[in-house]
């Protein structure tokens, strides 16, 4: 009876030092935010570089004798635009993809030690 009180009172003392954890179900809702802002960003970047090609090839002069020269060099400038747009959303979702894994492990981690106490605690005899 001795070591089940002193057991209860090493449990209560465990866990109230350890930090509270964000519920399964909020990281996921936060990861999936932070998800479609990276999406948005993406999105707003290639709308802006397409507004930005029209306008420049609205500029362009038609009886200028460059006229296919600049019409190409836009487009071309539009493509490494987007293409930019794409790889900076794609870093975005990497970096986020990374942080989600490691807090997960780190999850399982605190899990397993957790455990692991718990399994101490219950079966060891106290003399």
């Amino acid at each position: 009876m001795k070591e089940l009180a002193i057991a209860a009172a090493l449990l209560a003392g465990c866990s109230s030092i350890t930090v509270p954890r964000q519920d399964g179900s909020a990281r996921l809702t936060q990861f999936q935010e932070r998800s479609r802002a990276i999406v948005a960003q993406e999105r707003a970047c290639k709308n802006s570089v397409e507004k930005q090609t029209k306008d420049q090839l609205t500029q362009i002069d038609a009886s200028d004798g460059f006229t296919q020269s600049k019409m190409k060099s836009a487009n071309d400038q539009k493509q490494r635009q987007l293409l930019q747009c794409d790889a900076d959303a794609q870093r975005a979702t990497d970096e986020l993809f990374s942080k989600e894994r490691a807090e997960y492990e780190s999850q399982a981690q605190e899990d397993r030690d957790r455990s692991t106490l718990m399994m101490m605690l219950t079966t060891s005899r106290l003399h």
